[in-house]
């Protein structure tokens, strides 16, 4: 049995199955929570540089990605 744990919040992930309840972002592991967590962040950081548009969103999740898996 595999065990996973969240990279950002350390929870155990239980019977993770990818892009159903953890997700890889940037080699780091993530739950559903954080995952939603961050991708709103991100959005929000996208729009606040001006016109929504994937580069942007991108940078963004990236970003707030590093900050939240240290």
């Amino acid at each position: 049995m595999i065990t996973i744990v969240c990279n950002s919040c350390g929870k155990k992930i239980e019977s993770p199955s990818l892009d159903r309840n953890f997700f890889n972002v940037l080699g780091n592991d993530v739950c559903r929570s954080c995952w939603d967590k961050m991708k709103a962040k991100a959005e929000s950081l996208a729009v606040v540089k001006g016109n929504y548009s994937w580069p942007a969103y991108r940078s963004a999740l990236e970003t707030t990605a590093r900050k939240m898996c240290k």
